[in-house]
């Protein structure tokens, strides 16, 4: 079985990884920690050394405000695969919230560009297709699952 990974999605989430986005919404509203798993010690392994990139940087302090937690994946789906990252859809009608913001889009597209081509991310996807097939068998397990309960 191939597993198909949604650069956009797994750029941003990397990103997100090294600024500890998650971690921080987790304390913030659960008043916990998040959960360690292979796939966060893997991205730590292999991007660990970009910590303080320009982009986490930008990433770090475009969220201290932002108060819609899902804006940036819908920017970046608004996108083609890195590296490219050409606008393909409305950004005003899917990515509102961004614009309500004063965000720099330019900037974040261009910071999104550099680093997946500075980390040869590329890489990274390629050496995690295991883990991604571990998951994709957990979700799977878990929705054949829920299918057999709601059929009883």
């Amino acid at each position: 079985m191939e597993i198909t990974i949604d650069k956009r999605i797994e750029l941003l989430t990397v990103i997100q990884t090294l600024d500890k986005y998650w971690d921080k919404l987790s304390i913030k509203y659960t008043n916990k920690m998040l959960f360690q798993c292979k796939y966060k010690e893997n991205i730590w392994d292999y991007f660990g050394n970009y910590i303080n990139n320009g982009m986490v940087q930008l990433h770090n302090k475009i969220c201290i405000n932002f108060e819609q937690i899902d804006a940036l994946m819908e920017l970046v789906l608004c996108y083609s695969d890195p590296p490219k990252l050409e606008n393909t859809a409305d950004l005003k009608t899917n990515a509102r919230y961004i614009f309500e913001q004063n965000f720099p889009l330019e900037e974040f597209i261009k910071g999104l560009r550099q680093f997946y081509l500075e980390t040869d991310f590329e890489n990274f996807i390629k050496n995690n297709q295991e883990e991604y097939e571990k998951y994709w068998m957990i979700l799977d397990t878990k929705k054949r699952y829920w299918t057999l309960l709601t059929n009883i």
